[in-house]
């Protein structure tokens, strides 16, 4: 995945190094024209000081240009690595998972207490499950459809190179498992990346992300996912927040498996403490109403 992401945006971010110049040297022709409007409505000494203001936020920018790439190198890093990790975890428990839950069977007296939390842990089961499945379906169609459209712009606008495809592929599939703002987040991210060396490429391709994101969300995640978590908009909303504040990236990706499972929780509780249910009482005019309409007349 290094070989095939890595040397693109190298290469890319190299070009718009080469083009920066050209791109400086424009806008100083533009500035020559637009001299003589400057200096009949008296407005140098404020083009000056606006300029200046222009070259310290560059200054610093380039000053602090190192340490945020490496800093987002890291952070990049420690998010991959900890979803290797999960994906390790998962893949172990799914091979011991099952014996692990047999000895834990074991240890209850109580058959029938047994059987009920049999039937909580299926729940819970399918619930993280099927989101899970239905999360890396969604996005791995996502991702590829992304990238078989950075494919096809290549063919079409010659600054847009083939090899782009990788990096947007990764990106919008690692990006778009976070739940709500993944997928903006990785459309806006892919597009910057694409006006880096055509800006009619970008903006093409942030309209196809739009009309991709319409039928992804009214048809293509419907489809796949279905209720399987049945959450609220509100409760995915502040997973998802919560989340993303305790456990970074990989906090938004279980938050709401994590909230579906407390659901199947707090449900299975609710309907196991329910008080008796008292019928509502009917007013003495109804009572009397009732009887005056089942009365049948005398023959």
């Amino acid at each position: 995945v290094i070989w095939f992401v890595v040397p693109p945006l190298v290469q890319q971010s190299a070009k718009f190094a080469e083009t920066l110049p050209g791109l400086v040297n424009g806008v100083n022709e533009q500035w020559h024209g637009l001299k003589g409007f400057v200096e009949q409505n008296g407005l140098q000494p404020q083009i000056d000081s606006l300029m200046n203001n222009v070259r310290e936020q560059a200054s610093g920018w380039a000053a602090s240009f190192g340490a945020n790439i490496l800093g987002s190198i890291g952070s990049l890093a420690s998010f991959l690595a900890s979803a290797f990790l999960v994906l390790v975890l998962t893949f172990l428990m799914l091979l011991e998972g099952q014996e692990w839950m047999e000895r834990l069977w074991r240890l209850y007296r109580d058959e029938q207490r047994r059987d009920h939390h049999k039937v909580l842990v299926g729940k819970i089961y399918n619930v993280v499950t099927g989101y899970i499945v239905g999360q890396l379906t969604v996005s791995g169609i996502g991702s590829l459809c992304a990238g078989a459209f950075v494919f096809g712009m290549s063919w079409f606008i010659p600054e847009i190179a083939a090899n782009l495809a990788m990096p947007t592929i990764l990106l919008v599939f690692l990006l778009s498992l976070i739940p709500m703002f993944g997928a903006t987040i990785a459309g806006v991210v892919v597009g910057l990346m694409l006006m880096l060396n055509s800006v009619s490429a970008g903006v093409i391709y942030l309209i196809y992300f739009v009309i991709y994101q319409q039928i992804e969300n009214n048809f293509i995640a419907p489809v796949i996912q279905g209720k399987k978590v049945e959450l609220s908009a509100l409760a995915i909303l502040v997973a998802v927040t919560v989340g993303l504040y305790v456990g970074g990236l990989v906090g938004g990706v279980v938050a709401i498996p994590i909230a579906g499972s407390l659901k199947v929780l707090m449900d299975d509780y609710l309907a196991h403490n329910r008080g008796p249910q008292v019928p509502p009482r009917r007013s003495p005019l109804k009572k009397a109403l009732k009887k005056v309409a089942e009365t049948k007349p005398a023959e």
